[in-house]
């Protein structure tokens, strides 16, 4: 599948992410906070987003697209059509949630303000997780991601 060929692997190679993406899509297409956008090239797809709706605005939140058609830059044709999309739908903005890459900073050059909201199993694993977080926190306060070069 599209995110085969990644250094890190595809997060679709976990057990349960693709049923969980397709339910999630198919939920809330039909319950009308999600939107599942595809860019078609002589018939085949080359671009896939799957993106949550908000009163807030519209979020980008996991984009795809085939490593074969990456020349003609199928995600940033996409996202194009993505912005033209909640422009016209008036979205009051458009978010692209976390991560500094550099398509990203292309289109939103000033970051906006993100809040996050983390919760930990009650098990051993929640409480190592739980402090590792707080070591994190402490050692980089304030830190921002590195632009990663992540184009489609």
């Amino acid at each position: 599948h599209v995110w085969s060929g990644r250094p890190r692997g595809s997060t679709l190679d976990q057990p349960g992410t693709l049923a969980f993406f397709a339910r999630l899509a198919g939920e809330g297409t039909a319950g009308g906070w999600a939107r599942l956008d595809r860019l078609v090239l002589d018939g085949q797809p080359v671009a896939w987003h799957l993106g949550l709706l908000h009163r807030t605005g519209w979020h980008w939140w996991l984009p795809a697209y085939d490593a074969a058609a990456g020349a003609l830059s199928p995600g940033t044709a996409l996202l194009a059509h993505v912005i033209r999309s909640a422009i016209e739908a008036g979205a009051p903005r458009l978010h692209f949630l976390i991560g500094a890459q550099r398509y990203k900073l292309r289109w939103q050059p000033a970051p906006l303000a993100l809040r996050a909201v983390r919760w930990y199993a009650p098990a051993l694993r929640g409480a190592a997780l739980r402090l590792y977080d707080a070591f994190r926190a402490t050692e980089r306060p304030g830190a921002v991601p590195s632009a990663t070069d992540d184009d489609g």
